[in-house]
């Protein structure tokens, strides 16, 4: 089955914002939107099953940060640990706890992988197209934002 034979699901209500990635980047993104601008409605587009981004990738023995934690640490949640180089382990459980602190974790659609995205300059939104599992969503937002990383999940 190619995602022409694939059935597209009804366009999902459009979100002002949508961020793809739930890592660091897109963490961060939703705080900060919820910050400056709390009557935006927004949803994080996550293509693997969990949030974290590259410390929920990489899980082999001995993984850790290269720089010390204090340093990229969000300054709205700054790293409490004594540990100036956390463990891969370490930071996923940070990047969690961050994310149910701030109330993120509701706002991620988990196993939504981005296909396609294109600017409608005659409706001023962006049309997304996404895969979850076998179907196919479009989405309209009027931002979008990407916070993926540089690895290829």
């Amino acid at each position: 089955m190619t995602l022409q034979d694939e059935p597209v699901m009804p366009a999902q209500a459009p979100v002002d914002v949508l961020i793809i990635g739930a890592g660091v980047s897109g963490i961060n993104m939703a705080v900060r939107l919820q910050q400056i601008l709390p009557n935006k409605t927004y949803t994080i587009l996550e293509n693997k099953s969990e949030l974290g981004g590259t410390w929920h990738t990489f899980q082999y023995p001995g993984v850790r940060t290269d720089t010390d934690v204090w340093s990229y640490s969000y300054p709205f949640n700054p790293w409490k640990k004594n540990k100036r180089f956390g463990s891969g382990r370490m930071v996923l459980n940070y990047l969690i706890e961050t994310a149910n602190k701030f109330n993120i974790t509701p706002h991620i659609k988990y196993n939504h992988k981005v296909i396609n995205a294109n600017w409608d300059s005659s409706n001023n939104v962006w049309n997304i197209t996404v895969q979850n599992n076998e179907k196919i969503i479009n989405i309209k937002s009027q931002f979008l934002i990407t916070g993926t990383g540089f690895y290829n999940h």
